[in-house]
């Protein structure tokens, strides 16, 4: 549940951070932590990612109109253009997913959502969906569902190792060159 303040979580983020923190250790997955004041911008994400020497994600939680969910992962310094990746992958409409969404499925926030949350999708119901420029990187950051941490993890480790261990697959995209 949201509080009236925009952006202030309700939630118990350092307990829902405890808890990717934890899901990595045990799957024996190594990654290296950063912690600092909360972000909210995708500048700010992408100083983040030059300090920790590794690739800024935007994620970003839509769902369409039969109510699937869709967890993009594009290029921090890319925007999103939603209506031409509807069409290359068949979704139909896409909007944002509402906070109460978010917290649900990703046990996070507007501005805290990211990859690490998929612990938390029992079902599954999101669809992780992956940039393919990404998979070319060797590191990757996320936020452990608190936009005042960063998590740096190989992005083999990723895709071979979280995501298995989440119980998610993933499937790949390219954004138009003039996003």
């Amino acid at each position: 549940m949201m509080s009236g303040q925009l952006g202030t979580p309700a939630m118990d983020t350092r307990a829902n951070q405890q808890a990717v923190i934890s899901f990595l250790e045990q799957a024996g997955i190594p990654f290296e932590r950063l912690d600092y004041e909360p972000i909210h911008t995708a500048q700010e994400g992408l100083e983040i990612a030059r300090r920790l020497g590794s690739f800024c994600c935007k994620n970003l939680l839509f769902k369409n109109r039969k109510g699937e969910f869709f967890l993009f992962m594009i290029p921090g310094a890319r925007r999103f253009p939603s209506g031409a990746v509807a069409r290359q992958l068949g979704t139909g409409h896409l909007s944002f997913a509402a906070p109460e969404e978010i917290e649900e499925l990703l046990h996070a926030f507007p501005g805290s959502v990211g990859p690490l949350g998929l612990i938390f999708d029992r079902g599954p119901r999101v669809r992780l969906v992956i940039e393919e420029s990404i998979l070319r990187e060797p590191f990757i950051d996320c936020h452990p569902c608190d936009n005042g941490c960063s998590l740096k993890l190989s992005v083999q480790d990723f895709t071979g190792r979280f995501l298995p261990a989440s119980g998610h697959g993933f499937i790949t995209f390219r954004l138009p060159e003039d996003a």
